[in-house]
């Protein structure tokens, strides 16, 4: 059995820190377009940057989910495992899943259990082009839970360790995720090994920026914060168009021009036809309106409710990140009134539920909304759509915990722990400085790589 304890080199009280910090604040420069546009908007460390490329093989970003209890979900099956939880009618497993997204493995899962997908639970959606294991419940009644490993999809999802338990894994039931992570074709400018290994080093140590990251709001098409917005002011109408139409110039070249079919004024039936497979959510969509041709609502009402959330969710997101971006510009280490200090962290409040906190926080996030022309009045979901955006509080900073770097031949490999809500591209943009389309591997490049190997 694998457990973790999670090991922070940041001391809010250390004077040396604070001073180093300090000094830190005068490099902050603005990053790319790309992460500027869903409110990152500036680089926190003056380490200039290795670039490279991430990605290139699944088994170059390893995510293991860290339970509860402080186990690591094993990337295999594991005898000395034992899921936390009191005995009941539940099914728990550990959920392996290669290059798939976490849509289709519920879809995959649900099929082969012949069971509703609404009937799987997981403490959090992994990354899709990655290698990641973590916990998942099953409502299987009273049939007899497996024995052996479960393979699907070619090996692309594996299931194992079943065990049953008194309640679901609930969202957010989890206590962090612990990365592994290699960077390809990495560019060093110092003169050796060990000073480009101490500067990755003294990077990790500092605290970050806790952004949401650009998955929240996707990196091909980073539009899902706008069809949150519309989802918010009720503009069904929008976001249909948004969902369906959006365009994007770092999508695959397919879906781009499908993006300008609809844009075209096509009739909603022919775009059915026209739609590709991978696209399915679109798919369903368009045949409602084939259907019914002014009923954007049920348009949205196709898609998973898990989507429709996130959606909601990445708006939530961008106003916490702008929010952020203006603290990171003063002192994001001293709370201004309305913000909170807990466990040595300046944390505020990302916005729901119509209520902004309050003092200076509130003046700032209503200062925001301003520019957005929305009216915290909006920022509550449709209740017809029965999804709650509830308000919660983030620490404006993170820290990496338990962080090991090794470099070699163009190769540095990473590997650290983050706490739940935490994301790995947030910490490996300071490390990359660039642009996620620059250091993210593409489909061509992929291709390439398997074929020389």
């Amino acid at each position: 059995m694998v457990q973790v304890t999670l090991v922070s080199f940041y001391n809010f009280e250390n004077t040396a820190m604070n001073n180093r910090l300090s000094r830190v604040k005068q490099h902050l420069r603005r990053s790319n377009e790309l992460e500027s546009n869903v409110g990152m908007k500036y680089y926190w460390t003056s380490f200039p940057g290795v670039q490279g490329t991430i990605k290139l093989e699944p088994e170059d970003f390893i995510v293991q989910e860290i339970l509860p209890d402080g186990q690591i979900a094993p990337l295999k099956p594991d005898e000395s495992i034992k899921l936390p939880g009191e005995p009941g009618l539940f099914v728990h497993a550990i959920l392996v899943k290669r290059k798939m997204d976490h849509f289709n493995a519920l879809k995959h899962i649900s099929r082969y259990f012949r069971i509703r997908e609404a009937d799987i639970e997981t403490a959090g959606i992994k990354d899709t082009y990655a290698l990641t294991s973590q916990r998942i419940s099953l409502w299987l009644g009273s049939a007899p839970i497996p024995q052996a490993p479960i393979r699907l999809v070619h090996e692309a999802i594996t299931l194992f360790n079943f065990e049953r338990r008194r309640n679901p894994v609930y969202m957010g039931e989890l206590e962090g995720n612990m990365f592994t992570i290699t960077l390809r074709n990495v560019i060093s400018n110092y003169s050796n090994n060990n000073d480009l290994h101490r500067e990755v080093m003294e990077t990790l140590k500092q605290p970050l920026p806790n952004y949401f990251g650009i998955q929240r709001f996707g990196v091909t098409r980073p539009i899902s914060h706008l069809v949150g917005k519309a989802l918010f002011l009720r503009d069904y109408k929008k976001a249909v168009e948004l969902f369906l139409g959006g365009y994007s110039p770092y999508e695959p070249a397919d879906s781009q021009a499908f993006r300008k079919k609809v844009r075209s004024g096509l009739s909603y039936q022919e775009l059915v036809d026209l739609c590709p497979h991978k696209l399915q959510p679109e798919k369903r969509m368009l045949k409602q309106l084939a259907s019914y041709s002014k009923d954007y609502l049920g348009a949205i009402k196709t898609l998973p409710k898990t989507l429709i959330s996130l959606m909601l969710y990445a708006y939530q997101s961008y106003l916490f990140n702008r929010y952020l971006s203006h603290r990171l510009e003063q002192d994001p280490f001293h709370p201004i009134e309305g913000e909170r200090l807990r466990n040595g962290f300046v944390e505020a409040v990302v916005p729901g539920d119509q209520r902004l906190g309050r003092g200076e926080m509130r003046s700032l996030y209503e200062s925001i909304l301003q520019e957005e022309g929305f009216d915290k009045s909006s920022l509550q979901a449709p209740q017809v759509l029965k999804i709650r955006v509830k308000r919660f509080w983030r620490p404006l900073m993170l820290t990496v915990l338990n962080p090991h770097v090794n470099y070699s031949q163009q190769l540095l490999r990473l590997k650290f722990a983050l706490n739940k809500g935490q994301y790995a591209t947030t910490v490996l943009r300071e490390i990359l400085k660039s642009s996620p389309l620059d250091h993210t591997a593409t489909s061509i490049e992929r291709k390439t790589h398997y074929k020389t190997k």
